[in-house]
């Protein structure tokens, strides 16, 4: 009939066996005759919310590709039917289910085996038609009656009456229809709780940032999700021709797994010790990130560190920065924590986004490169880390980008131990630094054993901080960070009083020292706009509706 109308709920559950041996067809709650055509054009909330009518009104394990990603933008249709049939074809040749775990990516790139069984190899091809990834390229209904007929013919079977098709299943119909209904109903029953298992762990910032942990692979795909075979045919399947380019954030190698994909290390932005990246290295990356969109407008970034949380938002945040989305970190982390989850951003991170806000912003805030002398630092009050809880021993050691230019790390019994009752512990410093800079302050401890038997310190980490040396105003003298602007702070009880904080006291030169290398800002002609992080302008406009503020 026009228009068709589509049931959308086929399987075997659905299958009646009347008196006459004759299979009617029940259940059409699910049915309709609408026609859904996703395509460039929908928002992430279009395909959400179709995503979820299917949930809706399918089964899982019967679900045709188009169903279960509306990102392909396929149209959902009578197909859908032609898919379920297919299922259906297939669990009655080979008592067991195509799809039977109903994992989404087998069923989206139509993964099944056919068993080698030759008895039923004549159904192969009707089969095969039924599994096609692309709707269009589906046998239709007819196609599939004429196939039927046709093999009815060859094996003088008259499709008109009742075939005892149960007739040789042990139990008969009713056993076989009740084994693969308990066999589905376990299925949906436990579909919610093994989503987070079987599904990936990847989310679309916009249509072309996606977030996501540090793929597994061996032992560590047993217990963690996103195994790198799963992820890549994920990625190829959504952004074919190798459209994606993957940032690792984490500082471990892959191996080659993403194939012919351009794979960025971003290693090199986090020397150790490190919370955040280095500034001109944050720069580059947004920069390049930005380029490689401009490039192709079907090109996708894939931004990942370990967990895909802090290290991962620094880096997005920092785009939708960069392309001018944002002004404020705090929209651009919003705009995180509700597409993808809370980042719990380190206080140097969110320093950093500020950095990265002052140069693109109009007028650009560059940082200057005069050299500043570390005198000393305080912490105010005395920190408690010894057993008893009366006070610490403190040591420090200062990093100026990649290299650690001093350590004031001596034989235990030399270094000072300062009581509670003393109020603060002042540690002088007496070094010169330029650009990114971070001070760790560990607490001593002298430990029996190994290399500790000889008097050496082993250190318990206290506070750490990183900032920039460029915005410290030439002026100023001192820097104070309060306890919610330090990273690394221990997790144990009693450690910090109340409003415990950390004072840096600094002079900074009168004259500028010229880089190395100019800095990226200086040398960066590109013109940007923020269309170029989106798909479609109405993306675009709901994110800025949603996220930016006013």
């Amino acid at each position: 009939q026009t228009p068709p109308i589509i049931h959308r709920d086929l399987k075997i559950e659905n299958l009646l066996i009347s008196t006459d041996g004759c299979i009617k067809l029940c259940d059409f709650g699910s049915a309709t005759t609408e026609v859904h055509s996703p395509n460039i054009s929908w928002s992430a909330n279009q395909h959400s919310s179709l995503e979820e009518n299917m949930a809706k009104f399918t089964t899982p394990m019967y679900r045709a590709p188009e169903m279960v990603d509306t990102w392909s933008n396929y149209f959902i249709g009578p197909p859908v039917d032609v898919w379920a049939l297919g299922c259906i074809l297939y669990t009655l040749c080979y008592m067991k289910h195509p799809f039977e775990d109903s994992a989404k990516l087998r069923i989206m790139n139509a993964n099944y085996t056919l068993p080698p069984d030759p008895k039923y190899c004549c159904f192969h091809d009707i089969i095969r038609g039924c599994f096609q990834a692309n709707p269009e390229h589906r046998l239709t209904i007819s196609g599939i009656l004429e196939r039927l007929a046709a093999i009815a013919e060859s094996n003088r079977y008259n499709l008109k009456t009742p075939m005892g098709l149960f007739s040789s299943i042990k139990g008969g119909a009713g056993s076989f229809l009740k084994n693969l209904k308990d066999t589905s109903t376990k299925v949906m029953a436990t579909m919610q709780q093994t989503m987070a298992r079987t599904d990936l762990d990847i989310n679309y910032i916009t249509s072309r940032i996606i977030v996501m942990p540090y793929p597994s692979e061996g032992i560590e795909s047993a217990y963690k999700t996103n195994h790198i075979e799963d992820v890549r045919l994920f990625l190829d399947s959504r952004h074919p021709n190798f459209k994606y380019s993957v940032y690792n954030l984490s500082g471990r190698p892959y191996h080659g797994k993403f194939g012919q994909a351009r794979i960025v290390d971003c290693s090199f932005a986090y020397p150790e010790q490190f919370k955040a990246p280095l500034l001109n290295s944050l720069y580059q990356l947004c920069e390049d990130i930005y380029q490689y969109l401009v490039g192709d407008s079907r090109n996708v970034v894939v931004i990942h560190c370990l967990d895909g949380k802090a290290t991962s938002a620094t880096l997005v945040c920092g785009l939708l920065i960069y392309a001018g989305l944002c002004e404020v970190p705090e929209d651009a982390l919003q705009m995180f924590a509700v597409k993808r989850c809370p980042p719990n951003m380190r206080p140097s991170e969110l320093r950093y986004l500020y950095y990265l806000a002052d140069i693109v912003r109009h007028p650009p805030l560059y940082p200057h490169y005069k050299p500043v002398t570390l005198v000393s630092i305080q912490m105010q009050p005395v920190p408690l880390f010894t057993k008893v809880r009366d006070g610490c021993r403190p040591y420090l050691e200062v990093y100026s980008e990649n290299r650690c230019i001093l350590s004031t790390l001596q034989e235990y019994e030399s270094m000072r131990l300062y009581n509670i009752a003393e109020g603060k512990c002042v540690l002088p410093i007496s070094g010169s630094v330029c650009g990114d800079v971070c001070i760790v302050i560990y607490h001593a401890r002298n430990i029996l054993g190994g290399v500790m038997s000889q008097g050496k310190a082993t250190g318990i980490k206290i506070c750490q901080i990183q900032f920039h040396t460029g915005y410290i105003p030439e002026e100023e003298t001192c820097l104070r960070f309060y306890k919610s602007e330090l990273d690394e702070l221990s997790d144990g009880q009693g450690h910090y009083q109340e409003k415990f904080m950390l004072t840096l006291n600094v002079f900074v030169s009168d004259v500028e020292r010229k880089p190395s290398q100019p800095a990226p800002w200086l040398t960066d002609k590109t013109v940007r706009t923020s269309d170029t992080v989106f798909t479609t302008q109405i993306e675009k406009e709901e994110t800025v509706d949603n996220f930016v503020s006013k």
